[in-house]
């Protein structure tokens, strides 16, 4: 109910702050087209090396997200050994690296452009994020329970989110790019098709994650209904081991396209 009610509001709250820009809007022309003349249309729309490009890195972003969503409360809980209180610590700390991101891509975007800007903090945001469980296989990372580590993933967690958020925004930028560049090759404005498009196909792969996270889970044998502190410590290794090149290569396949 709590989530419902803020989603609700930021609905509201958002659509009131572009309220003002309705009498811009430039009305879609009149016309009649058969279905035909509409597919052709739209094939021709979609038919564009920016957007398969755009649409290719947002599906594997997708996926990995997917993935790392799926295995991130166990990472969380069992991996580092960490209390609830704290998780909800790093998701607040989140929020805040969050606004950083929003605040420093544009700058960085009007100093790199936008797609070397997305690349160089989309490669950033990876590396910080499987930084600390690359250590922590090593050993090189504090133990768990002690405030050393609680420090190290706060950190993580706010530079990590500022860099994903940055290139999160620069990405939905350089996606009304493509609107514009379709517009000049066809002459059509196509920000419905192209934006729906671009999150059906997201939508499509996004489950291919969960379901990576759970074989995952599954190969391992974690075992079900485990208490923290009570899991096999070659379990708790497999689990870091298969985070690691399995995030890392989905986010890697993203920063490729």
């Amino acid at each position: 109910i709590c989530a419902a009610l803020m989603i609700f509001t930021v609905i509201l709250v958002s659509t009131r702050g572009t309220q003002d820009q309705i009498p811009y809007l430039r009305p879609a022309p009149a016309r009649k087209i058969t279905f035909k003349a509409m597919a052709r249309e739209v094939a021709a729309t979609l038919n564009n090396r920016a957007f398969v490009v755009a649409t290719l890195t947002g599906m594997f972003i997708a996926i990995a997200m997917g993935a790392r969503n799926g295995l991130e409360l166990y990472i969380g809980l069992f991996f580092w050994g960490m209390k609830q209180s704290q998780l909800a610590l790093l998701t607040g700390v989140g929020v805040a690296g969050s606004l950083l991101g929003v605040m420093i891509a544009a700058p960085i975007a009007k100093r790199l452009g936008k797609k070397y800007g997305a690349i160089l903090m989309f490669t950033i945001a990876l590396a910080l994020g499987l930084a600390p469980i690359g250590l922590r296989l090593l050993g090189l990372m504090p133990h768990n329970g002690s405030e050393a580590l609680v420090a190290i993933l706060v950190v993580e967690t706010f530079l990590n989110a500022a860099m994903a958020v940055g290139t999160g925004v620069l990405l939905v930028s350089m996606t009304s790019d493509v609107i514009e560049d379709a517009e000049v090759k066809t002459g059509r404005r196509s920000e419905g098709l192209l934006l729906s498009a671009d999150n059906l196909f997201k939508k499509i792969v996004s489950g291919m994650g969960i379901f990576i996270s759970g074989a995952i889970l599954k190969a391992i044998e974690f075992p079900v209904g485990v208490k923290r502190g009570q899991l096999d410590p070659e379990i708790v290794h497999n689990l870091g081991l298969a985070f690691l090149p399995t995030v890392g290569v989905l986010y890697g396949l993203a920063i490729i396209c």
